[in-house]
């Protein structure tokens, strides 16, 4: 599962990022949607870890 995921994003990472480059002329906005993407991931996870129980630092 975890390989589907990130080859979705491997085929539509590089067309966004070519076209906010092409609209910017820049590659600021690009970096700030990666950054904001992974933040965003980052709390999905913590979050999934902290409501499946057993506290944030537990193994299951």
């Amino acid at each position: 599962m975890g390989m589907g995921v990130v080859s979705f994003t491997a085929l539509i990472g590089p067309p966004i990022s070519g076209a906010l480059v092409t609209k910017y002329s820049s590659f600021e906005q690009d970096h700030g949607l990666s950054g904001t993407f992974a933040v965003a991931g980052a709390l999905v996870l913590l979050l999934a870890k902290r409501f499946k129980g057993g506290g944030m630092f537990s193994k299951h």
